[in-house]
């Protein structure tokens, strides 16, 4: 009987500390936005508007995509301009102010707003739509990572 009980007990009481492990708290929009600076992974159309780039914008150039964007928790962000500038004229960096707006399902900054797709731990997806022309609406994404 002694060693019957030790069969059973002795694995429990060795998965003991592991039920005792926290579960993890998710973050909110706003913490995963605020955690790290962002930095753009592609931008273009989003022709099946899956959150993922269908066609590439063509315009972007490096100087567009060396850059961070850092939102802080009090509303205010800044935009550097990374080791290359598109124009020798513009500023390292700048401020701008942001709000989440809609529930959460907008995002505005830089005097823009933009429809959330998705914010968390690695990537942020935003995209605005545009008349492409005839009424046809073209969802124009940005994706940006840590």
């Amino acid at each position: 009987m002694k060693n019957y009980l030790v069969k059973i007990l002795l694995p429990l009481l060795l998965l003991a500390p592991f039920g005792a492990c926290k579960k993890e708290v998710a973050k909110t929009k706003t913490e995963y936005l605020t955690a790290l600076s962002w930095r753009l992974e592609s931008a273009g159309i989003d022709t099946d508007r899956d959150g993922a780039v269908d066609l590439a914008d063509t315009q972007l150039q490096d100087c567009d995509k060396d850059g961070t964007l850092s939102f802080f928790t009090k509303g205010t962000g800044l935009l550097d301009e990374g080791a290359t500038r598109c124009s020798p004229d513009d500023p390292q960096s700048r401020s701008f102010n942001w709000a989440f707006l809609n529930n959460e399902m907008q995002l505005e900054f830089d005097s823009k707003i933009y429809s959330v797709y998705s914010v968390g731990a690695e990537r942020l997806r935003i995209y605005y739509e545009y008349d492409a022309g005839g009424g046809n609406y073209t969802r124009y994404l940005l994706v940006w990572k840590h």
